[in-house]
């Protein structure tokens, strides 16, 4: 009786480090996560002609697309992109906006200093943020949606 409550025992102690590990994983707050710089690098675009996806960098054929934004820990930040100039001749990079923001769960609410406000959601398997923005498309006269990536 004594070798088989001991023999209960030592299997119970050996499976303890197991049944330990298979615990579910904390995931890290979104407060912590987002600080730091994120930078797009791609994009969903949509359009009356269709969807495609394309890389984003700050100098290659979809580099008005390319944005970076840095996000404080008090709930401010900046976000920094490209810009027509006034006569919407020449795009510029460089251009700066602040933000504030405001956590939701997955959810951070962008509010930008002209009042605009975006929502961006964190997609914490993948760890990427990703914003959706309506654009004013040049070519077809209608909008374009863009889902924009971004990662640190």
């Amino acid at each position: 009786m004594k070798a088989t409550k001991f023999l209960s025992m030592l299997m119970l102690v050996m499976a303890l480090p197991v049944l330990i590990s298979c615990g579910d994983e904390e995931e890290e707050p979104l407060e912590n996560v987002v600080v730091g710089k994120w930078y797009s690098y791609k994009a969903l675009v949509s359009n009356s002609l269709g969807k495609r996806t394309v890389d984003v960098t700050q100098n290659g054929e979809y580099a008005a697309f390319y944005m970076e934004a840095i996000f404080s820990s008090n709930g401010t930040g900046v976000v920094k992109g490209w810009k027509e100039d006034e006569n919407g001749q020449t795009m510029y990079w460089g251009a700066e906006e602040k933000i504030t923001y405001t956590i939701d769960g997955n959810d951070l609410n962008l509010t930008f200093q002209t009042g605009e406000k975006v929502v961006a959601k964190y997609y914490p398997e993948d760890r990427n943020i990703i914003w959706t923005m309506l654009v004013k498309d040049q070519y077809t006269e209608g909008m374009i949606t863009c889902n924009l990536y971004f990662k640190k």
